[in-house]
């Protein structure tokens, strides 16, 4: 992965999109985009805020130490001699940067630790099911399996969602932020209840030429992520 190469990251950048936990930005003149920890809102400790207080304390805790178990499961991927990083990621490695940008109505600046990465077609839920292969999802994920290693976001477990296509039109994983290494939320994501919720949100968000695919689409994935074959591949290595 060293073709990705920046003499220096920091400046002023555009901000291309916002994710659960980081902000995409634009490097200019290049192939490529920064993702950067997406800043925590702050609230001021008093008696009549305790509860929202509490409740983002907790959130910060929460976030942290899932982008740090997304970091360590990063790493566990791109530091492997058997594991195919690039059949299954776009090019990436971690930088570190000091970067500005404009989000919400305010400047921020960012210094430390952020993924680089190249450039894809990124894949939301309104992607049309007919534009890509069904099965390049599930066979990244089976290879994930086999490291330890796999998704909690249902979105990007069912897809399309945080899925994206390469200028050479293949298909790959483009966000990072739900790599884990914890079995049971990996499989929590596989359930019933997770396969329905996805099913709902692709009929409201699939244009009207594809919603008649829908189904098919969640079923093709459903006969993929069953409990036994998540079971036979789990940890089985490369």
């Amino acid at each position: 992965m060293n073709s990705i190469y920046m003499k220096k990251l920091e400046g002023e950048l555009k901000v291309l999109g916002v994710g659960k936990y980081f902000i995409a930005l634009d490097l200019p003149e290049s192939e490529l985009v920064l993702k950067v920890l997406r800043p925590e809102t702050f609230v001021s400790f008093s008696l009549t805020k305790l509860p929202r207080w509490f409740r983002n304390s907790v959130q910060k805790i929460k976030r942290n130490k899932e982008v740090a178990e997304a970091f360590r499961a990063f790493h566990l991927l791109a530091e492997s001699k058997t594991f195919p990083f690039l059949d299954c990621f776009p090019e990436t490695k971690h930088v570190k940067v000091n970067v500005r940008f404009e989000w919400e109505e305010s400047m921020n600046s960012y210094e430390g630790f952020a993924y680089l990465q190249r450039k894809v077609e990124f894949f939301g839920n309104d992607t049309p099911l007919n534009s890509f292969n069904w099965n390049t999802i599930p066979e990244i994920q089976y290879r994930l399996w086999k490291m330890g290693v796999g998704l909690t976001s249902p979105g990007e477990i069912w897809g399309p969602k945080n899925w994206g296509k390469t200028h050479q039109g293949d298909i790959r994983l483009a966000d990072m932020s739900s790599l884990s290494r914890d079995r049971e939320r990996i499989f929590k994501g596989l359930t019933s209840i997770a396969r329905e919720r996805r099913r709902l949100r692709l009929h409201e968000r699939q244009p009207e030429f594809c919603r008649n695919l829908v189904d098919i689409y969640i079923e093709f994935m459903a006969e993929r992520f069953t409990p036994e074959i998540f079971s036979r591949l789990w940890k089985s290595g490369f």
